[in-house]
């Protein structure tokens, strides 16, 4: 066998074993998950759903917003330096911690200030604004970005595995203490946020151990500016990448539009389709969370081939997965959402089913956006992601306009298809070029 074979082989079996961690993992999660939101839904009904959603929506945006993916810049400049040189690696990861810092509280304190706006937007009562509060509080621990780079870029995708599980076990415990004691919108929602808390918490503790392990020690000591001089692209990525992911934050308004559009039931009929059509995503992030590494590596090899091969089989292997568990959604579904729930969310099912396609095409996709940043072309991803999340925001609220919460997901269904032949078209020309300058330098 060719030794470039034996790699190739080698590259696709560990590809497979770390998303196969991560999915083990995930599919306990997703059993988890999808009892607590069962708890959830039925002690709450749809339109106190709606309500919950809302808060829990507008958290999240507030974070985004204001967010920088720390990840991906840890990652991009971190892998060059791993066993090679602890102080540049050291620097690397200082800038990254002070990023989810900073981003921690900037998300809790200007989250909380507008808190009144928002409330008045969307007729939240006292218990909604408290909730609110609450769930912006949660955001000073939501500092998993660099800490999630440091497993990824050891590959320690075992560890990754068993915070999903922490994170979904205590939201179910927390959730079924909430169920039996008949609580309120406060109560699921501060019961949701303590897994969350949970999981940020471990992830944390488990880098700082993978540091000491690795002997990379005393990160306070780094230097961030130095960091920052001597790689002077990194501002322009760390902008584009952060521009990235504020763009991204259209995709969690729909709770909210349909909410302000039609009604809060509507939005928790939307958002019990929605969720439980999200269970797909849980089968296709072990692999977006496994090929940006991989491709990171290889494209800093200068390997084309490679990087198309591995590209071809990440989507595949998402696509196939996350199809498969479609049909069985598609078949099974209504009885389940109908049971299950109850007989006010059947209307979830068409959302749910129209969502599930929209996460399917995402699954074929999902090596599109890495591939474009392991190039360093995090500016153009950032144009394609723009130019589709332009086009999702009007069609969504021309669609819910007509069709409620259905069109809502149609609206998602056509966001996924059109960022995917965006994205697909924009990384054509990219391998192209790379094609050839690397035909001209040879």
């Amino acid at each position: 066998m060719l030794r470039s074979e034996v790699f190739q082989l080698k590259g696709r079996w560990r590809f497979l074993r770390q998303a196969s961690l991560l999915s083990g993992s995930s599919g306990v999660s997703v059993l988890l998950s999808f009892v607590a939101f069962l708890l959830i839904a039925r002690g709450l009904g749809t339109a106190q759903l709606g309500i919950l959603a809302t808060a829990q929506a507008y958290a999240l945006v507030v974070h985004k917003l204001l967010g920088f993916q720390s990840w991906e810049m840890t990652i991009r400049y971190g892998t060059a330096h791993l066993g090679r040189d602890d102080d540049r690696l050291r620097n690397c990861l200082k800038l990254g911690f002070l990023s989810d810092g900073a981003t921690a509280l900037a998300s809790a304190l200007l989250g909380a200030v507008g808190v009144a706006l928002v409330g008045r937007w969307q007729h939240w009562d006292a218990e909604t604004r408290t909730l609110a509060y609450a769930l912006c509080a949660g955001n000073l621990l939501n500092v998993g970005g660099t800490p999630t780079a440091v497993l990824r870029l050891y590959d320690r995708f075992g560890t990754l595995a068993l915070q999903n599980l922490v994170a979904s076990f205590t939201r179910l415990s927390a959730c079924a203490a909430a169920f039996g004691f008949q609580g309120g919108v406060l109560a699921f929602g501060v019961a949701s946020l303590c897994g969350d808390l949970a999981g940020n918490v471990f992830l944390l503790a488990a880098c700082l151990l993978r540091l000491r392990t690795e002997g990379v020690r005393a990160i306070p000591s780094g230097n961030a500016r130095k960091h920052v001089e001597e790689n002077p692209t990194l501002l322009k990525f760390a902008l584009s990448s952060y521009l990235n992911s504020t763009v991204r934050v259209s995709r969690e308004l729909d709770v909210m539009i349909v909410a302000a559009v039609t009604s809060v039931s509507a939005a928790g009929i939307y958002k019990a389709g929605h969720k439980l059509a999200s269970f797909f995503s849980v089968l296709t992030d072990p692999f977006y969370q496994v090929v940006y590494p991989e491709l990171n590596r290889i494209a800093l090899g200068g390997d084309v081939q490679g990087f198309r091969r591995t590209m071809r089989f990440g989507a595949m292997s998402a696509g196939l997965v996350t199809s498969a568990a479609l049909l069985l959604g598609l078949a099974f579904g209504k009885p389940v959402i109908e049971h299950l729930l109850n007989l006010d969310f059947g209307n979830s099912f068409g959302v749910f089913a129209v969502c599930g396609v929209g996460w399917a095409i995402w699954a074929f996709s999902t090596p599109l956006a890495p591939a474009l940043l392991a190039l360093g072309k995090a500016p153009l991803a950032l144009l394609v992601h723009a130019a589709a999340a332009l086009l999702y925001l009007l069609l969504l609220l021309w669609l819910t306009t007509v069709a409620g919460a259905l069109g809502a997901a149609g609206a998602f269904m056509a966001f996924n298809l059109i960022w995917g032949v965006f994205m697909l078209v924009a990384l054509h020309s990219e391998l192209k070029l790379w094609t050839r300058l690397l035909a001209t330098t040879s």
